[in-house]
């Protein structure tokens, strides 16, 4: 739970909030953060991070957006482990970055950094756009 506009006066009073999300150890209070003046994105990321792993250190799937991102996470992390063993079976590198290359592309899918013709379809399938 974020707050954002931290930087000017308040025009709510937040001090009740806290988000308690099964899973989660403890309610968490929000975390301030200013976009304009850049405060308080570190508590973010650290907040982030927390939700994303469970408490043994595994990927948190609950939390993840569409089932689109969550397949892609997976198999990103899947091509990692891949890579990983590679490397310990002194596999060749052209297969060891073939690989990781797959694990970029599936994250760049995620983060919108990297689209492929499949993924536009599927979501431009999902609206009607008009001309």
């Amino acid at each position: 739970l974020a707050v954002n506009k931290t930087d000017l006066p308040a025009k709510a009073d937040v001090s009740g909030l806290t988000l308690a999300e099964p899973g989660v150890a403890e309610s968490t209070e929000p975390v301030r953060i200013s976009a304009l003046k850049g405060w308080g994105f570190k508590e973010l990321l650290e907040g982030m991070k927390q939700l994303a792993y469970t408490k043994t250190g595994t990927l948190n799937y609950e939390i993840i957006v569409s089932e689109r991102h969550a397949a892609g996470l997976r198999t990103a992390l899947d091509s990692l482990s891949r890579a990983r063993e590679a490397v310990r079976d002194r596999t060749p590198l052209e297969f060891i970055a073939s690989d990781l290359r797959h694990a970029l592309d599936c994250l760049g899918e995620v983060t919108g950094r990297q689209v492929s013709t499949q993924v536009l379809d599927e979501i431009f399938s999902r609206f009607c756009i008009g001309k």
